[in-house]
């Protein structure tokens, strides 16, 4: 059953993230780059004490509504909070995970989800426990069978296009249980693209309660009083939690409560929850050799010291955005010349992420074309998971690793031809050795027999007074012992190259079979790579055909703005689109059905409250939302999302046409 805990409000490392999730695309955007949205389910169906819940739900609301104040602040961001008993079933919020959050064209988003947690424990499993969370239609008797899985949490922000940066805040009792489905995530399923690209956080441990929203009021401390220190590792963001809990509720000690960094963004250097306004930028290190390289910096940023890049691997540096001379060397010490063999000046004041090879040049190992290929790809893949602006520096990544696949296919073919081609000799050989051995076996046998006799004739040895020395006889008996002896070493040495050809030939062979599995290895690598490219391809030209029809067509419905995944039409100043231009897009839309819609309204002012505009908004995207049912647009096509936001007034629609994924 659900325990009956305070939950923590779920601020959390937000805006930690902001200064990653922004950086390779800059402050300055036309296009919002930024999603909040917070799942705060205030309603509940079970639970005997309804005073208890009634609190609860009070105090979740309230943190909901301190998101949305927080955010709104700072970066005048609208925060989209779903809380009435209608969006938090566990239909809606699914609803949300797998239909809208994916198609959600903003490029870093932040995902708070406040409710009871229950943790269950599944031993001698891969995921020992698991997360259940309550929706406001779960059944306390059997919250297994309505209940949100962390898993399924994990699973939404999977989905996620690529270019996107996603931050799971997890503010529920054992809240932490989330971590070992993160954790089987992390070793089995989720590549290093991914994981760089990807952050949770718990508000508590898996056995602990979350208690007076006391974690909510920490982080807004900690970030309202950056004091220039960095907490960037579990270790160190639980303990300054604690402290600033302590300081918000000084009775905090009586209640344990720790934070868990559940799955942590991949990069060398982690984020600083104090210095989370900072800009950042992502330089990406491609080692395409069998021997570590290492890296250091001219300033030193911060910490980060002198960085290992394994061989065959890429590996994520997090930076500020400045210039820097970097040093790559053979060893740990940069300071020995002698191991020196490239400087580089790299510029992030303008591009945000860069990837910079780090393998020795002239190197044989950077000619070996299967490792350049390789590390190529995970380079494309690392940069394309975090920016999708970069489609060109990636199509040169993936174009360079494609030509070196085919490179090793070619030299693989001729070691494959030329082994086939020795193998015949090397049989050969080996009739031939045993040839030899037949014949070395039989001289060593007769030598041995013919000594035998000699021996055994019973030919007496005798001496004259034992001065002559040696009989007749015995000097016999002697020299066939020395030629006895030499055809046993001779067959001994056929033998040996009996031996030596039949591992020459075992060895092509197994070389052989190596090269054709490495072969098909490396063919069906080649194969996916073609085929992500064409695939790549052909997207790219149906966003471009996207935002040409949108332009051609609808321009005069809005403002037109080319999307990097289509086009967007901005509607300044009114209460609703008009009947025509509902018309108009729906006709679009049943024109070129491959074209999928995201509608947003904003409504803005400080007549009302924040939470009452996005009401407004709601209500009268749902009104248009079922005006475009009505006229024949599957629901699989539409994505709707209704904005409240204080500030000066205003009203805007926006309308982004993007190609449909898949």
């Amino acid at each position: 059953m659900f325990n009956s805990c305070h939950l923590l409000r779920t601020t959390c490392l937000s805006a930690l993230i902001l200064c990653l999730v922004l950086l390779p695309y800059g402050v300055a955007q036309e296009e919002p780059a930024l999603a909040v949205t917070v799942i705060a389910v205030t309603s509940f169906k079970h639970g005997p004490d309804s005073g208890s819940n009634l609190k609860i739900s009070q105090e979740i609301d309230a943190a909901a509504e301190h998101l949305r104040a927080f955010f709104e602040k700072h970066y005048k961001v609208p925060v989209r909070v779903l809380k009435s008993p209608e969006q938090t079933t566990s239909s809606a919020i699914r609803t949300f995970l797998f239909d809208d959050l994916p198609y959600d064209s903003r490029r870093v988003h932040l995902l708070f989800v406040l409710s009871h947690g229950m943790a269950k424990s599944y031993p001698n499993s891969p995921a020992n426990s698991e997360l259940f969370i309550a929706s406001s239609d779960t059944d306390d008797q059997q919250p297994e069978a309505g209940a949100i899985r962390g898993e399924e949490l994990l699973s939404g922000i999977g989905h996620l296009a690529n270019g996107t940066s996603a931050f799971l805040f997890v503010d529920t009792c054992n809240s932490a249980a989330i971590g070992s489905f993160a954790a089987r995530l992390s070793d089995l399923a989720t590549s290093q693209a991914t994981l760089s690209r990807t952050m949770v956080l718990a508000s508590s441990l898996e056995d602990q309660y979350s208690f007076n929203a006391r974690f909510t009021e920490a982080l807004l401390r900690v970030w309202s009083s950056p004091e220039g220190r960095c907490s960037a590792t579990a270790r160190d963001i639980s303990s300054t939690l604690a402290a600033a809990m302590h300081q918000v509720d000084p009775a905090s000690h009586a209640t344990a409560q720790d934070v868990s960094l559940a799955l942590r963004y991949e990069t060398v250097r982690d984020f600083c929850v104090e210095s989370f306004m900072t800009s950042h930028a992502l330089l990406i290190l491609s080692n395409a050799s069998y021997n570590s390289a290492w890296v250091s910096f001219t300033p030193d940023d911060s910490d980060i010291g002198v960085i290992n890049v394994p061989p065959r691997s890429v590996v994520p540096v997090l930076l500020s955005r400045s210039s820097y001379k970097i040093v790559i060397s053979k060893n740990s010490d940069p300071g020995v010349v002698p191991d020196r063999f490239s400087e580089v000046n790299l510029d992030f004041t303008g591009d945000f992420v860069k990837v910079q090879p780090v393998t020795e040049v002239p190197s044989v190992e950077a000619r070996d074309p299967e490792v350049l290929a390789a590390t190529n790809q995970k380079a494309a893949d690392l940069l394309e998971a975090w920016e999708s602006t970069s489609r060109s520096a990636v199509l040169a990544l993936r174009l360079t690793a494609k030509a070196a696949y085919e490179e090793s296919l070619r030299q693989n073919e001729k070691q494959i031809a030329d082994l086939s081609a020795s193998l015949p000799a090397s049989r050969q050989d080996i009739d031939k050795a045993k040839q030899q051995v037949a014949l070395d076996s039989e001289a060593a046998n007769r030598a041995t027999q013919e000594l035998a006799e000699r021996r055994g004739s019973g030919q007496a040895i005798g001496t004259a007074a034992g001065v002559a020395g040696v009989t007749v006889t015995d000097r016999g008996v002697h020299e066939m012992t020395i030629q006895a002896a030499r055809a046993q070493s001779k067959l001994e040495s056929s033998v040996e190259m009996l031996n030596q050809a039949e591992v020459a030939v075992l060895s092509k062979e197994t070389s052989l079979n190596k090269a054709r599995v490495m072969g098909r290895k490396e063919q069906q690598a080649l194969n996916d790579l073609s085929f992500s490219l064409v695939k790549a391809q052909i997207f790219q030209e149906r966003e471009q055909r996207c935002s040409d029809s949108v332009k051609r067509d609808l321009s005069s419905v809005g403002s037109f703005r080319q999307a990097e995944r289509g086009a967007t039409l901005f509607v300044e100043g009114s209460d609703s689109l008009t009947p025509m231009t509902v018309r108009k897009v729906s006709a679009f839309l049943i024109a070129n059905s491959a074209i999928t819609l995201e509608l947003e309204y904003v409504v803005a002012g400080n007549a009302k409250s924040s939470a009452e505009y996005q009401t407004i908004a709601e209500a009268r995207l749902k009104m248009i939302h079922d005006q475009l049912l009505r006229l024949g647009i599957p629901s699989s096509k539409l994505f709707v999302r209704g904005y409240g936001l204080q500030g000066p007034a205003r009203k805007q629609f926006r309308l982004v046409f993007s190609p449909t994924r898949g």
